[in-house]
């Protein structure tokens, strides 16, 4: 059994990869926004937006995370993209 000191060094290492991942993630929406910009194109796009929110429901019931919590992750992440935009 790992000690509770060794977990939460795998926890905190997790959590600095989901921290680089979302910044990564900001970066890719900033060139998007400039291509729609250049492109005259809405910021959103609702029908994509429900499709891929569908896609993160089916990923995470395979990982069996709940839809509540991924729905509330994805909002908020796509909020915070709509922000960016």
């Amino acid at each position: 059994m790992k000690s509770l000191e060794t977990l939460r060094k795998e926890i905190n290492l997790l959590d600095s990869k989901i921290i680089d991942l979302l910044a990564k993630r900001c970066t890719a929406v900033k060139e998007i926004w400039i291509y729609k910009r250049h492109h005259n194109l809405p910021v959103l796009d609702v029908v994509r937006w429900k499709q891929l929110l569908s896609v993160h429901i089916v990923q995470a019931k395979q990982k069996w995370l709940s839809e509540k919590f991924i729905v509330d992750i994805w909002e908020r992440i796509h909020q915070e993209s709509l922000r960016l935009e």
